[in-house]
């Protein structure tokens, strides 16, 4: 008779054919406890082309996989920083510039600007903070209606200035969101209630000087008559590039 094997979830002593083993972790586990029916443990048991992977390997695989993609944006920004100082010759930035460069960067990846949208006067100010954060998620909603917004929190930049109305630094919880708002941003300008707003990424002071220089240059192309150019952000980063 078979050795019953122990499930690594309940501990229960179970029939080898009960029994589901992890692929990567070797972990076995009773098949009503991984939520697998007893006909696909016989199809996995019997078949050596069907590999099965428990819910924490599955996790850290995902896990890994948002860390390659991590390393492979902030090697593309690497590269970039490291050609914005070739270009500028009067300054230099040390490798903790860099580092400092992207931790901010990093820091600032899930956040978008948003502008244009209506401060209340002084005597309401006291609520403005969930004001601002029902029409930023209403606005949000109409760009990109499947946004998860999860923990979203807002918040005015700078001084209140009754002449100025100032722009509002939204909070998501992933930068996959803060993408979706940014490539659909585009969408409220044929809102009737939102048309006037602008949403932005949250982007670093070196950034903001990087892309005020690339809109200088493209200007001074169209200046000198060279119009089949535009600005294309590419891994996050603006370049000009032919319209075609």
């Amino acid at each position: 008779m078979p050795a019953r094997v122990p499930c690594s979830c309940c501990n229960q002593q179970c029939e080898p054919h009960q029994i589901v083993t992890c692929c990567v972790c070797k972990q076995k586990y009773k098949h009503s406890c991984v939520e697998i029916s007893a006909n696909e443990v016989r199809t996995l048991n019997s078949s050596k082309g069907y590999d099965w992977t428990c819910k924490d390997c599955r996790s850290i695989g995902r896990d890994i996989n948002d860390l390659k993609a991590l390393i492979i944006d902030l090697r593309n920004q690497i590269k970039d920083l490291k050609t914005d100082n070739t270009k500028n010759a009067g300054s230099s930035f040390s490798m903790e510039d860099i580092i400092s460069e992207i931790s901010e960067r990093e820091r600032r990846r899930n956040n978008v600007i948003v502008f244009n949208v209506t401060e209340p006067d002084q005597k309401a100010r006291s609520d403005q903070n969930e004001s601002d954060k029902t029409v930023v998620v209403n606005l949000l909603r109409e760009a990109v209606p499947d946004v998860r917004l999860t923990n979203i929190k807002v918040m005015r930049l700078g001084m209140f200035c009754g002449t100025k109305v100032r722009p509002i630094k939204v909070i998501l919880d992933s930068y996959d969101s803060a993408l979706q708002v940014l490539v659909n941003a585009k969408k409220l300008k044929s809102s009737n209630t939102f048309k006037h707003v602008n949403i932005v990424q949250d982007r670093t002071k070196r950034q903001m000087e990087h892309y005020k220089g690339i809109r200088t240059e493209l200007a001074r192309r169209h200046e000198a008559g060279d119009n089949n150019c535009r600005i294309k952000f590419i891994n996050n980063v603006p370049r000009i590039v032919p319209l075609n």
